[in-house]
């Protein structure tokens, strides 16, 4: 080693510092000395696979044969028949028909025979062409003649009863055709049981 020429002081400085290097090279030792060697694992043996040897019956048993799937007929539809409309029925109109009384007033005159109103013949031939065809009396308005007031309504009576006999089908009975027995004051005898009629005829009106 060469010896640096100085100071006292400075060589302590310089013996100092190589003290304190040898004293770091030797505490690395130490400590490298004082770990332990690791032992290296052993390698990982990588397992071996053993094949299986798979005969042919064991391969036919393992194999699972699928069922062919089965054809399904297509299901043939039926055509549902269209059903036929009813004809609809026109309805009739429906015809009412009402009696009404004719506005207008029919006179007749019957002569009596002596002294009292006419015989059912002479009712007939006096009243039978005169009378409407298919008519019927609604409301009879019948005057006897006679000089006092109650025979004369007496002859009214008598000959109302007298013309439903003889023209049942026109003058209707009393309650379906309306009778007034009414008098006519006439001071002439020969005229006593003459009947003059006001008839309201009623016929029937469709609408």
């Amino acid at each position: 080693m060469r010896r640096r020429s100085g100071s006292g002081s400075d060589d302590a400085i310089y013996y100092a510092g190589w003290l304190f290097a040898d004293l770091m090279l030797a505490a690395a030792i130490i400590f490298l000395v004082a770990i332990p060697a690791t032992e290296a694992a052993p390698p990982t043996a990588t397992p071996t696979g053993t094949p299986t040897v798979v005969t042919h019956a064991a391969a036919e048993s393992t194999l699972t044969q699928t069922p062919m799937p089965t054809m399904t007929r297509t299901p043939t539809f039926t055509s549902t028949p269209t059903p036929t409309p009813t004809p609809s029925v026109t309805p009739t109109p429906t015809t009412v028909c009402l009696p009404r009384v004719i506005p207008r007033r029919v006179v007749f005159d019957v002569p009596g025979e002596g002294p009292g109103v006419a015989s059912e013949a002479r009712i007939r031939s006096t009243l039978g062409p005169l009378l409407p065809t298919g008519a019927v009396a609604g409301i009879v308005y019948s005057y006897g003649h006679a000089e006092k007031p109650e025979v004369g309504k007496r002859y009214a009576t008598e000959f109302n009863q007298r013309v439903q006999l003889v023209f049942p089908a026109v003058f209707l009975p009393e309650g379906q055709t309306i009778y007034q027995a009414l008098r006519f004051e006439n001071t002439n005898r020969a005229s006593a049981g003459d009947v003059n009629l006001d008839v309201y005829f009623l016929e029937t009106s469709c609408r």
